[in-house]
């Protein structure tokens, strides 16, 4: 007995969300056809009065709930669900690119047809790549093409920038880095703004703003050997002043103006992102610290505390290094060391100690003097006693 194997489509009771662009074909065809195994072992793909349109079918699977993607012979075709042909069956592979288009390859040469099979590039090139930015439920694509070098296109196929590239890389979501040579870049923003002749890091990370209720991304660049900030949008927001990528301050609350840290004249500063100066650009060195808004400012005197949130220096003189656990700073300076509490911008203890700790998670210190007595300090009762040093325990 002949084994069959029947697919049925049901457009109208389908569940699945179907493209507009596809709903729109499919309502021009009345017919389904469907898919039947032969005694060979094979498929045929038969009209609704089961007559075969295709035989000897190796695979065949649906798309959409529209096309029948068909392999014959190591052969890709694609099909309507009606039946009628929309791709010969003739090519090495068959691809779809969003809804819109069929990426086709043969012999090693690529090509792009529309949904309804009609060709928008022929079979001819090495690459093609789509940059689609959505905008109010619109979309806006530009194809980047490669014969020997990669050029532009934009969505009617008409070519806007020539074959100059050598290289193109998806840097962000927002943006493509277009690399003529080894020095020389044109960056893409969101599909529709070039900007020639600057170059971007792909080893820098976009910094994230929120403005106005919503989220926008910046960039780092560089022309000839300065460094600047450009948006999302393509607009340069800080021009290429600085000697060395803009660095972001992290880990401050989401609401938090963004701040910068910037080099001129080998020494750092902190800017905002309107370029206004926070810290003059005057330090050997600003690093970041594990607490909110508090870093860490280098002089040839040696190093202070900076509070991005208060704007000033909030230790009175110069350390050598630093050092911290869950809540506190320990600064250093020579051979003895203070307890620096972040929260609220105070030294804890004098520089008279040469070690102290800070006891579980507490305000209670063990500190040790340089007679080597050992004194357990607390915060909170305000008072110290005094105990032999063999007897101590450091936390």
């Amino acid at each position: 007995m002949k084994k069959l194997a029947f697919l049925t489509l049901f457009m109208a009771c389908s569940t699945m969300i179907v493209h507009a662009q596809d709903i729109q074909i499919t309502a021009e065809f009345k017919e389904i056809a469907n898919i039947r195994q032969q005694n060979n072992g094979k498929l045929s793909l038969n009209n609704e009065q089961n007559k075969p349109i295709i035989t000897d079918i190796d695979s065949i699977f649906s798309t959409s709930n529209v096309f029948y993607h068909v392999i014959k012979n190591g052969k890709h075709g694609i099909y309507y669900i009606s039946g009628k042909q929309c791709i010969p069956i003739e090519y090495d592979n068959i691809e779809r690119v969003y809804e819109d288009y069929w990426c086709i390859t043969k012999d090693k040469k690529m090509g792009l047809c529309w949904s309804n099979g009609k060709q928008l590039f022929p079979l001819a090139y090495k690459d093609i790549k789509i940059l689609r930015k959505e905008e109010e439920k619109k979309h806006h694509d530009i194809f980047i093409i490669q014969k020997e070098k990669y050029g532009l296109y934009d969505h009617n196929g008409k070519k806007i920038y020539p074959y100059q590239y050598n290289k193109v890389v998806r840097f962000h979501n927002h943006c493509w880095i277009l690399e003529k040579d080894s020095t020389s870049q044109d960056i893409l923003f969101k599909g529709k703004t070039l900007v020639k002749n600057i170059t971007m890091s792909r080893y820098e990370s976009p910094i994230l703003s929120y403005e106005n209720h919503t989220f926008k991304y910046y960039y780092t660049f560089q022309k000839g050997r300065l460094w600047g900030l450009i948006d999302e949008e393509g607009q340069i927001r800080i021009k290429p002043n600085y000697e060395k990528p803009l660095k972001e301050i992290k880990n401050r609350k989401i609401e938090a103006p963004k701040c910068l840290i910037v080099c001129q004249q080998n020494h750092y500063g902190i800017i905002n992102l309107d370029n206004q100066i926070i810290l003059p650009a005057q330090y050997k060195s600003i690093t970041q610290k594990v607490f909110q808004n508090i870093l860490e400012v280098e002089t040839t005197q040696g190093k202070q505390l900076f509070n991005l949130q208060t704007n000033r220096i909030i230790t009175p003189f110069y350390y050598d290094k630093s050092m911290f656990d869950f809540d506190y700073l320990y600064l250093y300076k020579g051979t003895h060391v203070t307890p620096f509490n972040p929260r609220k911008d105070q030294v804890v203890l004098p520089f008279e100690y040469s070690d102290t700790k800070n006891i579980n998670e507490s305000d209670n210190f063990i500190k040790s003097p340089q007679n080597l007595a050992c004194l357990l300090f607390s915060k909170e009762k305000n008072m110290a006693s005094s105990t032999p040093a063999t007897n101590c325990y450091m936390a």
